[in-house]
Formats: structure tokens, C-alpha cells, sequence
């Protein structure tokens, strides 16, 4: 069972329209058709508040009777409103965003009809939440290939992470996240990131959700491109070496090789991946892909199973599978 989903309460922080959690197995409520925003809230158990205090020491040692208590002041202590727990500390003009506003961002939107809301919910005792909904129709990469487009934001109350806006795509066939911005792309306009430096902008928000849909679709047509591309079995070795050493220098691949990823994705690639037999990804540049994305996801090292989601949709992990794409899109290795 994931233990970094928050369970401050007595019951995981999760709330979901499918029964299976994709990125572990845990006990978590369903979303029903007409639940409104309070009631997913409540089933997801982010119905609280980020308050703050005055940071405070006592200056005695340990057991001494007399005590001076001293106060800090440019630091708070972020702390939530039901359970009184403390969630980090933080500078005097850092800007909360709440666990309410982080999903009503993508419950307004979906809504007036433009999404459906798939899953909310808290990590790390409640420091880490987000929200995810489905923005359009399934698409086909290759006969029983389905990719389905999502869109997820992610905030932290403790510093660790902005507030991050941007789509992914889910293939069904192996519970595998992919998101990457078009190769060659020097920007992406559906991608919204906001310090806590500054006030979190919903309507920026929003624009970065509508215009997801566009890009999904550019998307689609590059891995569709890429399932086209065949591979040589060599080819396929140098790509996972490159794509761990971020390097083309011989000795650098030559160690990259010694890793332990590198033989896991290999297998993935060869076989041992759910869906690696599929016609567009046998043999093809897209199957590279659909590896390194399986690994992250599932096969990667990590603390738990909440660890690897958190890397996986917006951390090192996620910058890998956009390395791959990008790697693979070049074309160089086909």
C-alpha cells in the first residue's frame, strides 16, 4: 500500500472515478457522476486549510526550569487547519496556494463541459496536492495503442515544488504516463508554472488547459511518427545509453551501460513491458519510448510508490521521459 498518501485523518487523501489507483495499490474514494466541488474535496480529504505562525525557540537547554522563548521574524510555520500539524517553514511572503483553489482551478473548467475530473488528492502528510482531469477524446497511436489526454496541477505548501500546470497523456495498455513538448519546440504554451513568490494566477491556469488540447494533438501525430520509425536492435542499446549519459562519447556510453537502468529498459523494450508487442511499438522508436516511460513509472527506484508519482509527473523522472522523446523524435538512431 503507498504511505506517503496523506493519511493524516485516519483515511488516504484520494479520490478517484477509477477503482484501481495506477500508481500503486490503495484503499481511496470514488468520484461519482454529480458530485459537486465540496463533496470530491471532502472524499479526497484535502477539506482543509494552510494557516501559518511565528516561527518560535526557547533558548534554555533542554530541562532547564527558566526558558526566554525568541521569535523569528521573516520565517512562518505553514500547518494545517484540522489536524494542527506543521507542514514546513517558509519565508514571510511566501505565497500559499490552497489544497481548495488547486482543484477548483480544474473543476470550473470541467465544469462548463471542457474536462471530466479523474483524481485529486495529497502527498507527504498533506504538503504535496494536485487534481487531474481528462480534456479530450481518446486517440489511436497504433492498433491497440490508446492514448487518452489529461491535464494535472501540482502545488506544495513547504517550498518543495511551484505550482505546476501541464498535460500528460495515459496510455491504457500499460498504465504508462507520457507527456513531452513537441521536439524542436523551444516553449510550450501549455505549460503554466508559478513561483511562490508571487500570487497563483487561475486564469493563466485555465489558458494553459485550454490550449492542451492542440498540443496533444501535435503530439499524437510525432508518436505516431515515431511508431513508424523502425529500430535496430543495436540502435535500441545505444539510445538507452545515450539517453543515461546524456552523452554520444564512447567511454560515457560504454559506463552508462554498467548502470542499472540500462539492462531494465532493455528488457522493457524487449518484451517485458506490458504492451512492447504491440505492432507500433516492436522494433520501432516508439517502443523506446513507451520503455523508458514504463520504468519511470514503475519500475524506477523510489521510497514509495508516492515518491515515484511525484518524480514521474513532475520531477526527475519526468525529465527523463522528456529527454527520450526528444532523443527519439532526432531520429538519429533509427
Amino acid at each position: 500500500m503507498a504511505h506517503e498518501l496523506d493519511n493524516s485523518t485516519g483515511k488516504y487523501a484520494l479520490a478517484s472515478t477509477d477503482k484501481e489507483w495506477h500508481f500503486g495499490e490503495t484503499q481511496h474514494a470514488l468520484i461519482l457522476p454529480g458530485d459537486d466541488l465540496d463533496t470530491i474535496i471532502n472524499k479526497a480529504g484535502l477539506n482543509y486549510t494552510i494557516k501559518r505562525a511565528r516561527v518560535r525557540y526557547n533558548t534554555a537547554p533542554v530541562g532547564h526550569p527558566a526558558h526566554t522563548v525568541r521569535e523569528v521574524d521573516d520565517r512562518v510555520v505553514q500547518f494545517r487547519s484540522d489536524t494542527f500539524q506543521d507542514l514546513g517553514i517558509v519565508s514571510d511572503s511566501f505565497e500559499t496556494v490552497q489544497p481548495r483553489e488547486t482543484v477548483e482551478t480544474i473543476y470550473r473548467y470541467c465544469e462548463e463541459g471542457g474536462a471530466t475530473m479523474k483524481s485529486l488528492g495529497a502527498v507527504f502528510g498533506g504538503r504535496r496536492y494536485f487534481a487531474t482531469a481528462k480534456i479530450g477524446d481518446d486517440v489511436s497511436v497504433g492498433k491497440g495503442d490508446i492514448l487518452t489526454p489529461f491535464i494535472t496541477i501540482w502545488t506544495a505548501c513547504d517550498g518543495s515544488l511551484a505550482t505546476e500546470v501541464d498535460w500528460t497523456s495515459f496510455a491504457a495498455v500499460c498504465n504508462n504516463t507520457l507527456s513531452a513538448l513537441i521536439a524542436g519546440a523551444e516553449k510550450s504554451t501549455t505549460k503554466y508554472r508559478q513561483t511562490h513568490r508571487s500570487k497563483f494566477k487561475a486564469d493563466k491556469a485555465r489558458q494553459t488547459i485550454e490550449a492542451s488540447n492542440a498540443e496533444f494533438r501535435a503530439f499524437v501525430e510525432a508518436a505516431r511518427e515515431l511508431a513508424a520509425a523502425r529500430v535496430s536492435a543495436k540502435a535500441a542499446e545505444t539510445f538507452f545509453a545515450e539517453l543515461l549519459a546524456g552523452s554520444q562519447e564512447p567511454a560515457d556510453l560504454e559506463k552508462a551501460k554498467e548502470q542499472r537502468a540500462f539492462p531494465a529498459l532493455l528488457a522493457l523494450y524487449n518484451g517485458k513491458g506490458k504492451g512492447s508487442d504491440l505492432t507500433c511499438r516492436k522494433g520501432t522508436a516508439w517502443g523506446l519510448v513507451n520503455a523508458v516511460t514504463d520504468y519511470v513509472d514503475h519500475s524506477v527506484r523510489a521510497r514509495s510508490d508516492d515518491h515515484r508519482l511525484v518524480s514521474a509527473q513532475s520531477g526527475p523522472g519526468a525529465a527523463l521521459k522528456q529527454r527520450a522523446f526528444n532523443l527519439a523524435a532526432q531520429g538519429v538512431l533509427v
